[in-house]
């Protein structure tokens, strides 16, 4: 309850009345990554293949929703898999955007979701020939941790995987 005092201009006097006022507070939007590992803009700890369907069950929002949308920002279906440049987007109880990450799947440098031929040539480009990488596909060629940028050995990472079953570790 609270007394509000108004003024009554014709008879220049204070009224005091009493109002009710209910005050309902929203519960807060919680966002719980678990395995995942959260590097400013940037998720990651994802496994290369996984399906959005994982990802999701992975991953838990209380008041609120949870979508893993393309790097066009449309809606991916629970069977497609996640790639570098998804981003996962927490939404509060009112559909709001609430914290929005992009998926860094480390080895995916052209964020079709697999580590292959492609991803190589893309690094290969990035060294040897023009900088082209930004962003979250730029942090993905970066799979040697031993060295700092993206550079020769991270070429070298992403051939041993694809041809010698080597593994590429997805969190830093």
């Amino acid at each position: 309850y609270g007394i509000v005092f108004i003024t009554d201009r014709n008879k220049k006097k204070e009224i005091a009345d009493a109002y009710k006022v209910d005050v309902t507070r929203k519960a807060a939007t919680a966002f719980d990554h678990k395995k995942l590992q959260i590097n400013g803009n940037y998720i990651n700890g994802f496994s290369i293949g996984e399906k959005v369907s994982s990802v999701l069950k992975s991953m838990s929002v209380t008041n609120g929703t949870l979508k893993v949308l393309n790097s066009s920002k449309k809606e991916k279906k629970s069977t497609d898999i996640i790639a570098t440049g998804d981003y996962i987007t927490v939404y509060d109880a009112d559909g709001k955007v609430f914290k929005q990450y992009q998926a860094v799947l480390y080895g995916d440098v052209d964020g079709d979701g697999e580590v292959n031929i492609f991803d190589h040539t893309e690094v290969k480009i990035h060294c040897w020939y023009a900088p082209s990488l930004t962003g979250a596909y730029l942090e993905a060629a970066n799979v040697d941790t031993s060295s700092e940028g993206v550079d020769i050995f991270d070429m070298v990472e992403i051939k041993i995987y694809m041809w010698y079953n080597g593994t590429i570790k997805q969190t830093r």
